[in-house]
């Protein structure tokens, strides 16, 4: 027999018997599979065609979900399948329709393990220090794509990122030098990683201010469209719209801020509270953040 009959004939075959497992695949197996189908996915440089990858992906597991048979299964996976429907549209609806990573110059900076090593320092062993390490050598390759992708973010949101630019620097000089590490080799690749780092943000920061700024001509506002989406589809609260949740959000707050005035009228306020003289910060310190150093804020709930 030909070689390339019989490499067609193994390959049928193999073909047949991933036909018949599927079949095979009771209904709680098949969740726990596209499960861990949808953890698996990941844009992990942020580049373009990883967006494109994601998308096909997740388009794949919607796609898969209907032939799983909800009823068949227990109340905790009927929750965690319709949590994982929820999930994998929003990410797919965010990557192909909202495009995020086109309008969020924010969520390109995180620094999450690298400021993780300095909320209890010296907690954090050697493989943490190597997944920080990671995040590091990443972050330039990261960057470089955000370039790439980003178009026209709303004003307020390019002027968010430049000032997460400016806590990121403030990380990277002058905690990552501090940092506790036992490994002096480790500690020295770690520092190393952050000179990296360090310089590709302030290139992204020149970039944003020269580039990304005069052209971030979108309104900051979501539609209602945009906003019951996630709503409906992602929180899965589809008691009412969003004009509803608005009549119900202003009611609350006139009630709010009038229990709030009762009680402040019933406090006696000491002197020692109000100093007769305020220091105000820099001009261009950003008042987005708390703990900026160690919290770089992430404004998106996608990469």
């Amino acid at each position: 027999m030909p070689a390339t009959a019989l490499s067609l004939m193994v390959l049928v075959g193999a073909v047949s018997a991933s036909g018949a497992t599927r079949a095979a695949e009771t209904p709680a197996a098949a969740l726990s599979r596209l499960t861990s189908d949808a953890l698996a996915v990941r844009v992990t440089t942020r580049a373009p065609a990883e967006y494109a990858e994601a998308a096909q992906r997740y388009d794949a597991i919607l796609k898969q979900l209907p032939a799983i048979d909800a009823r068949s299964l227990g109340r905790d996976d009927q929750i965690d399948a319709s949590l994982l429907e929820a999930q994998v549209k929003t990410r797919l609806w965010e990557i192909s329709t909202v495009k995020l990573h086109q309008i969020n110059p924010s969520s390109y900076l995180r620094l999450d393990q690298t400021s993780m090593l300095f909320l209890r320092p010296g907690a954090i062993a050697d493989p943490g220090v190597r997944e920080a390490l990671a995040e590091l050598a990443r972050l330039p390759a990261i960057l470089g794509n955000a370039r790439l992708n980003l178009t026209n973010p709303a004003r307020t949101w390019t002027e968010n990122a430049i000032y997460q630019c400016y806590y990121a620097k403030l990380l990277l000089d002058e905690y990552v030098p501090k940092a506790s590490i036992d490994d002096p080799a480790l500690k020295a690749e770690f520092i190393a990683a952050a000179r990296t780092a360090r310089a590709a943000v302030a290139d992204y920061e020149s970039w944003l201010e020269r580039d990304l700024l005069p052209r971030s001509t979108r309104s900051p506002a979501w539609s209602p469209a945009e906003i019951e989406f996630y709503q409906f589809v992602h929180e899965q609260l589809d008691e009412y719209g969003v004009d509803r949740m608005i009549e119900i959000a202003a009611k609350e707050e006139l009630q709010l801020t009038a229990e709030m005035k009762t009680l402040a009228g019933g406090l006696a306020w000491p002197e020692s509270l109000f100093p007769q003289q305020l220091t105000l910060p820099p001009a261009r310190t950003p008042q987005l953040c708390v703990s900026p150093a160690l919290t770089l804020v992430n404004v998106s709930s996608v990469g």
